[in-house]
Order: structure tokens, then sequence, then C-alpha cells
């Protein structure tokens, strides 16, 4: 029984699975930990302990992307999944965060449907964002909020707005993108997943990089495949997938197992 449960089963167990299944390239594998979603421990664990294995693992991924294409001066690299619940916020934060040690850096929350950077960010819901910058309603001084962080400014997403495809797709977002990239070198979006709403392919066309984001244990390779290929479709350059909520016994190339970590962070 066991193995016929095993058998049947079709989520992403580890890296080198998921890398056959997507024939993507596995930025990093980010372990599973009892502090999860986007309260401000989940979303901050990076700035919280630099030397621990999470932290390692989320450094292999900046790597990855800064070395994807070098010759790009400023990048915009979108954060997306299949799925809700798959982590996409939690790595959005912390890569901004890492890739904040080296260069200028803006996290950007676009996923105006379920916003959740304003709120692990302490700013309150009332606080002003994308959806007033992109309608005019705001100033660039009001919208864009300095964190603790060096280098690291964030964008919340703002009042929800009744249709935020439509926000998302004018002319006047495309030029809001294009004015901040003047202002820092890597711009870091939080998309919302794919295959629930049509936003991320949006923006995946004014991204100069996607990173796809996968829960181990979870999301099918049917679901996965669909996000993928819709991403693709749009002709979006997926830099590669990061594997999340990954169990300590299962090995993987890409993971750092620091076992002192684990236990810290209430690893399970």
């Amino acid at each position: 029984m066991a193995l016929l449960i095993e058998y049947l089963d079709n989520t992403f167990k580890d890296s080198d699975l998921l890398e056959e299944k997507l024939r993507l390239p596995v930025l990093g594998v980010l372990p599973k930990l009892k502090v999860w979603g986007s309260n401000y421990k989940a979303m901050h664990l990076f700035t919280k302990d630099y030397k621990s294995g999470f932290s390692e693992s989320v450094r292999t991924i900046r790597t990855g992307i800064i070395l994807s294409n070098i010759d790009i001066e400023n990048k915009v690299i979108v954060v997306t999944s299949s799925i809700p619940g798959e982590g996409k916020s939690l790595v959005s934060s912390n890569l901004a965060s890492a890739v904040a040690q080296m260069k200028k850096t803006l996290l950007i929350d676009a996923d105006m449907r379920k916003p959740v950077v304003a709120e692990s960010y302490q700013l309150g819901k009332t606080a002003k964002g994308l959806s007033e910058l992109v309608s005019m309603s705001a100033e660039i001084s009001d919208c864009i909020h300095n964190t603790d962080i060096k280098r690291l400014d964030i964008l919340p997403a703002g009042v929800v707005p009744p249709n935020p495809l439509e926000l998302l797709s004018s002319n006047r977002f495309t030029t809001v993108i294009e004015e901040l990239k003047k202002h820092y070198d890597y711009i870091i979006m939080d998309s919302p997943p794919i295959v629930a709403v049509s936003d991320p392919r949006v923006l995946a066309r004014i991204a100069d990089g996607v990173v796809f984001v996968v829960k181990a244990d979870n999301t099918t390779h049917k679901l996965a495949k669909i996000g993928v290929k819709r991403l693709l479709d749009m002709g979006a350059h997926i830099i590669g997938t990061v594997l999340n909520q990954v169990a300590h016994e299962k090995k993987s190339r890409y993971g750092n197992h620091d076992s002192s970590y684990y236990s810290y962070y209430g690893y399970k």
C-alpha cells in the first residue's frame, strides 16, 4: 500500500524530479519550516540569521539570478508560482533582502489581489503604493518606503483596485516600471500565482526574468507544467525554479542542510 501511494503521488519530492519534469534549472531549495506564510518572521528569515542554512540557500538563488544574464544593467525579476500557498511572497521578500546586500533593490508587491508586503513590513493597511503610483493619485515619494535593510526599498500594493489586471496592463504601469529602473539595480516583483489569474503573464512581458516557485509535496506535476507553459507562451524568460518547503530527510544537490538551523527555526 505504501508503494502504491508513493507511485500515485505526483507531487515534487526533490530538485532532481523538478528539473526533470519542468526542464528548467533549479536555482535553489528551501527547507520546510514551522515559520511559514506571509508573517513577519517568515518574510525576514534571511536578515534574522545570515549564517543559517536557509540564508545560504537564498544566496545560492541570488547567485543564479545574477549570473543568468549579467549583461542587463537593470533587472526586473518576477517571482510567481502555479497556485496560492507555495511561498512566492516568502521567496520574493528574502530574495530582495539578499540582493540588497550587493545592489540597490526595490521590492514591489504586484499581487494586488492578496497583498502581503505592507503588512509583513509593518506599514499598515493604508500604506500608499503601486495602485496610487500607477493611477497618479500619489507622488512616488509617498509610495516608496524605506526599510531598515541597507539598499532595500519597498513599493507595497496600495489600495486594492477593482480590476488589478487592467491596472497592470496599462501603459502607465509600464512607464512607472521604466522610471523605477533608472533608480534601482534590481526590482523584485511578488506576482500572483499564474494558474489562478492572468496578472503574471502581463508582468512577465516587462520582466527580464521570472523565478518559478514550487512547493514540495504539494504542487502536482500537471499544475506546474501548466504554469510554466503559460509563462513560455508569453515569451517569458524563466531563469529557473525554486523548490520550497523541502523535508529535511530528502537529499538534494541544491540544498544546504544545516541541522542546527533547522532545529532553531522549528524545522519539521
